[in-house]
């Protein structure tokens, strides 16, 4: 996970280092296709029961990382008002319940712990989560659009920036989905060198096979403790 997150961040750090440079003679931020709360409140709205304006069949979405080494990925997903963070440490499970955060224990008997007093949506789109989904909209003002494209069947929206500095050619591009505004790809270029960074999701339609272990027992499970200083 550590690597992982070492690098985003060297991404990030690459697509920095353009924008400052660049002026792109048109700007994407107009042009992203959805607000990025919108696109989390439709996206935690997909994993919940029922039906209002989304399917409601849930969502899967793995997240790789491919530095020319060995691939690094994060499951994230949601069904029937469960959602899991799935990290290389291990698989979380996590629900609402009035209003704050649960996270799903199970020993020998089966439980959902109060981990937050705060909303899911606000907890399972931490710092990492964001970072990863929504990445674009930190530096839409910097972006370029180029058009729209088709990425895992779902339509979605290319942006793109690049410049020289001090010699060595830097790129940087985004693919964006219509619906849910999270990043589907993005390449990261510093001269020769070049980071991939794919996200596939799954965004409906979601089976007892896309689900990590436990799920079931986390959607029967009704017993609900808070612990002190939860």
């Amino acid at each position: 996970m550590k690597r992982f997150l070492i690098l985003v961040l060297a991404i990030f750090m690459v697509f920095a280092m353009v924008a400052c440079k660049s002026e792109p003679e048109e700007k994407g931020g107009d042009a992203l296709p959805v607000e990025k709360e919108a696109g989390k409140d439709a996206l935690m709205e997909q994993g919940e029961s029922g039906a209002k304006a989304v399917d409601h069949t849930g969502f899967k979405i793995v997240a790789s990382l491919n530095d020319g080494n060995t691939p690094v990925s994060v499951n994230i997903g949601g069904k029937d008002g469960v959602y899991w963070l799935d990290y290389s440490v291990g698989s979380f499970l996590f629900t609402e319940h009035e209003g704050s955060t649960y996270m799903f224990m199970k020993s020998a008997t089966s439980v959902w712990v109060k981990v937050a007093d705060k909303s899911l949506k606000e907890e399972v789109f931490n710092e990492i989560v964001d970072s990863l989904l929504y990445n674009a909209y930190e530096y839409k003002d910097d972006l370029s659009y180029v058009g729209e494209v088709t990425q895992f069947g779902r339509k979605c929206s290319k942006y793109s920036v690049s410049a020289s500095v001090e010699g060595k050619d830097y790129s940087f591009s985004i693919v964006v989905d219509n619906e849910f505004g999270i990043t589907m790809g993005m390449e990261a270029a510093a001269g020769a060198e070049k980071v991939n960074f794919t996200i596939e999701p799954k965004l409906s339609n979601i089976t007892a096979d896309d689900v990590p272990a436990n799920y079931a027992d986390a959607k029967a499970c009704d017993t609900y403790v808070d612990l002190p200083n939860a």
